[in-house]
């Protein structure tokens, strides 16, 4: 048996330590918590109000990634909306060029 100390380390797989990054947990939760399960010594509630708090970070996520993505949303939607309109000035302009082509063609017949 290996006797443990404040500076014992743990070795962990690298994947499921990125996956726990990724996801915003902590190590040292992780562990403690796994401790805890492990001894015994939290009760039902502590694992419900664990629960709960999880839950909580999880919807805080959500809701910074979702402002994130609307405000990316809007970007396009602006960037969009302007080469729209840019366009429509454009075919304007090219009617309106056809348009006085026409009316001079008229004005140059109405000479003779």
């Amino acid at each position: 048996m290996q006797n443990f100390n404040d500076t014992t380390s743990v070795k962990i797989n690298r994947e499921k330590k990125n996956l726990a990054k990724s996801k915003g947990l902590k190590l040292q939760d992780l562990l403690d918590s796994a401790l805890n399960d492990e001894l015994g010594l939290c009760n039902e509630e502590d694992k419900v109000n664990e629960r709960i708090e999880r839950l909580k970070q999880e919807i805080k996520n959500l809701e910074i990634e979702k402002e994130k993505n609307l405000a990316d949303c809007d970007k396009k939607i602006n960037i969009l909306m302007r080469n729209l309109r840019d366009m429509r000035d454009r075919e304007e302009e090219n009617y309106n060029d056809k348009i006085n082509i026409l009316k001079a063609k008229i004005e140059y017949l109405e000479q003779f």
